[in-house]
């Protein structure tokens, strides 16, 4: 009876830690993500930001 309990905690054991190493795991992937996201969206506002410059000095050169 002692080995059967002494077992079900060793396998809850791992299994509790190796979801908290997991969890740990998914935490740095979704902060990964983040920055990668205000990468791209820094970026699309630049190219915007280039796209609208352009424009406003062609429509001043035509004037």
């Amino acid at each position: 009876m002692k080995t059967r309990k002494l077992a079900l905690s060793i396998v809850l054991a791992m299994l509790f830690g190796s979801s908290a190493i997991y969890a740990e795991n998914i935490d740095q992937e979704i902060a990964k993500l983040k920055k990668e996201n205000e990468l791209l969206e820094l970026q699309q506002k630049n190219a915007n930001l280039k796209n609208n410059k352009g424009k406003n000095e062609s429509a001043q050169s035509s004037n």
